[in-house]
């Protein structure tokens, strides 16, 4: 990922990394219903989140909202479904911190099930049971650092995202107060695809694949 360019995203007070240049699919200019769109390549900073323009119909009578291929408010396509997509993407890694900084407790909870599903909440759920029976419990925050949204597909409600997330500030702890030393020190980011899917109204992670330790987001 290196000579990627980055621009900034405001959004609900945080700021936050979009990277260009990471995804492997080739770009489509016009995301539509029953079509994909490639690699987001934003050129403004974003300040609220655009109203969807349509919703697309899904199978069982849902809908994923699609952008306005011209752009909302003068926005480009492509920066709109990053508006979509992120703040759900953002409440995944908030319910992962809240469960794990729990040390376990409560797993499934309300804030995993509304943005995790499938083989993504079956991992975190196993996650949460080993830091219980271990007694195990975070302290700090994985943060996402580099988000861009990938493949998109309004018809049938499925996206992916390229992302990395920082443990820089995360310390684990056993059951005696102990630091548990992290596997490798010297690597303390991830970057991965998540698999997202649409249903009741959310974007949900239902898997994570090409997870690879990296020492810093990009």
């Amino acid at each position: 990922m290196s000579g990627m360019n980055t621009i900034r995203i405001a959004a609900a007070g945080a700021v936050l990394l979009l990277a260009a240049g990471c995804a492997v699919t080739p770009p489509v200019t016009t995301p539509a219903a029953g079509r994909t769109a490639g690699p987001a390549t934003p050129t403004q900073t974003l300040t609220a989140a655009p109203e969807p323009s349509e919703d697309v119909p899904l199978p069982g009578g849902t809908t994923a909202p699609a952008p306005d291929a011209a752009g909302t408010g003068g926005q480009p396509a492509d920066a709109q479904v990053a508006r979509q997509l992120m703040p759900h993407f953002m409440d995944y890694y908030a319910a992962i911190n809240e469960v794990l900084q729990a040390g376990g407790v409560g797993a499934p909870t309300s804030a995993m099930k509304n943005t995790m599903t499938g083989a993504r909440l079956d991992h975190w759920i196993k996650q949460a049971a080993d830091y219980q029976t271990r007694g195990l419990r975070q302290t700090g925050a994985l943060k996402v650092e580099t988000f861009l949204p990938g493949e998109i597909d309004f018809a049938r409600g499925t996206a992916t995202v390229d992302f990395c997330v920082n443990a820089a500030t995360v310390t684990v702890l056993d059951a005696s107060g102990a630091v548990v030393p992290p596997a490798d020190p010297t690597k303390r980011a991830l970057g991965a695809t998540a698999q997202l899917v649409y249903a009741d109204g959310r974007w949900r992670v239902a898997d994570v694949v090409g997870e690879t330790p990296v020492a810093a987001c990009p």
